[in-house]
């Protein structure tokens, strides 16, 4: 007979054996018997890592002479640079990533070509402090006329310092219809002319070195009558005023080849008879003076598709047969020329949706034509076709309004176009009866106008439209 004492203890005995078996299993334990399988121990969390080293994009400048100038990283991380030595860039890079800078905007006032050294690469670890920018004035100009009657467009060397003008080898081009408007591509290397009577585009190709000539592949292409065509600032459009019918056509441009496609949507309405198209210094607005309709249509530029979208209230009511429209480098104000109504119309520019919103009208010369701000804002001057003189208006930076005119002779007899030099205080203006191009210097603080030596050159050539090439 058997306890019940005895048998107790043998009980427990059998329970706890089961339960640490258990235990064990579930524990992974390691055994000695080969056909076991055993999990490994986990590992422990990771703590958290640290940020991944940042390091800075860094350089200098030298030569800097104007203002305005804007660099660039990786094609974004915008640095304005306003004076000679350091700059930083504001965004950080991890070991590894490249780096890129370039010039997004050069400095005007005087207008400067600057170069970038040692300006890509990867980042070690370190900070990379050794970019250089170096900014040099302008030497080079070349001139690029339309020659209406004479179905040639031409070419010239201008030399301020020693006040002389000469044709290119080769120039005057023959380019058939009525060459009239001008645009020279931002980077110098394509310039095109726009025809009055029948239509058509002509591109040509510049010789960096001579300022010459020659026909881009598949010029002329077609594109309807216009007297004003023009670039955005980035050189990826060129847009046109289409006097007769009624449009403004866009353009996007092989940057290697020069040629023209018109970008989907294009013509966009305008008003009555465009005749004179512009862009806001930082190419987001476009400007169409609409002759028959006596108003401004103002369109937003889409910067990936060229599409133009009129912005709100526009168009925007101007004087009698707007004849130019004008933006000061500020981007703050707008300026409009009025043939029949001999005045100027002066606007404040909302910056960040184009609209115009009106400052009143003043006085200028007989029938004004085309005009121009100086590089610094300062001064606008205006080419008045019917006493062929010059209309100087001092520009007040605080309201925009224009002082009244100080009148100066253009040195021909019928002046059509004026241009005013990025690099130097000095004006250009074609005289088209006299075969004329004056050049004309002015005072800085004043605005008082003076031929330079020998001005007017004669063209030989009857001259609408001009560009001026500064680099």
């Amino acid at each position: 007979m058997i306890s019940r004492t005895t048998e107790r203890p043998r009980q427990r005995g059998r329970i706890t054996y089961w339960l640490m078996a258990g235990v064990l299993a579930l524990a992974g334990c390691v055994t000695d018997d080969p056909d076991v399988t055993t999990a490994p121990a986990a590992a422990a969390p990771a703590g958290p890592s640290g940020p991944a080293a940042q390091y800075r994009v860094s350089g200098s400048i030298s030569g800097l002479a104007g203002t305005g100038l804007v660099l660039q990283n990786n094609a974004g991380d915008d640095l304005p640079v306003s004076a000679n030595g350091r700059f930083t860039f504001a965004t950080s890079l991890a070991a590894g990533a490249t780096y890129a800078v370039t010039i997004k905007t050069p400095p005007s006032a005087p207008l400067q070509r600057c170069t970038v050294a040692s300006g890509t690469g990867a980042v070690s670890s370190a900070d990379v402090t050794n970019v250089l920018v170096t900014c040099v004035p302008i030497s080079t100009r070349f001139a690029y006329v339309a020659g209406y009657s004479g179905l040639q467009v031409a070419a010239y060397s201008v030399d301020l310092a020693h006040t002389t003008i000469n044709a290119v080898a080769g120039s005057p081009y023959a380019d058939g219809n009525t060459p009239y408007g001008v645009a020279i591509h931002p980077s110098g290397n394509f310039v095109y002319f726009s025809k009055a009577n029948t239509g058509g585009l002509s591109a040509y190709r510049i010789d960096a070195a001579t300022g010459g000539l020659t026909p881009v592949a598949g010029s002329p292409f077609a594109q309807p009558v216009s007297l004003s065509v023009t670039f955005d600032p980035s050189g990826k459009y060129l847009i046109s005023a289409n006097k007769n019918t009624n449009n403004v056509s866009v353009y996007a441009v092989d940057p290697v080849s020069g040629v023209p496609a018109e970008v989907a949507g294009s013509p966009f309405a305008a008003g009555s008879n465009p005749v004179h198209v512009t862009t806001d210094p930082q190419g987001r607005f476009v400007y169409v003076a609409n002759s028959g309709a006596n108003n401004i249509s103002v369109f937003t530029l889409n910067p990936a598709t060229g599409s133009l979208s009129p912005v709100a209230g526009s168009p925007f009511a101007a004087g009698t047969s707007p004849l130019a429209v004008v933006i000061t480098p500020s981007g703050k104000y707008a300026y409009v020329t009025n043939f029949a109504s001999q005045t100027v119309s002066m606007y404040a520019v909302d910056t960040l949706t184009g609209a115009l919103a009106t400052l009143g009208t003043t006085a200028t010369g007989s029938s004004p034509r085309h005009a121009a701000v100086d590089s610094r804002g300062k001064f606008f001057f205006v080419i008045n076709q019917g006493s062929g003189t010059i209309s100087t208006h001092q520009i007040d930076p605080a309201t925009g309004l224009l002082s009244a005119q100080v009148t100066t002779p253009s040195g021909g007899a019928q002046p059509l176009h004026i241009v005013a030099d990025p690099g130097a205080d000095a004006l250009y203006v074609t005289d088209y009866t006299n075969q004329f191009l004056s050049i004309l210097t002015y005072d800085p603080a004043t605005g008082a106008l003076s031929q330079i030596a020998g001005s007017p050159f004669s063209l030989g050539i009857s001259p609408t439209g001009m560009a001026l090439l500064a680099r």
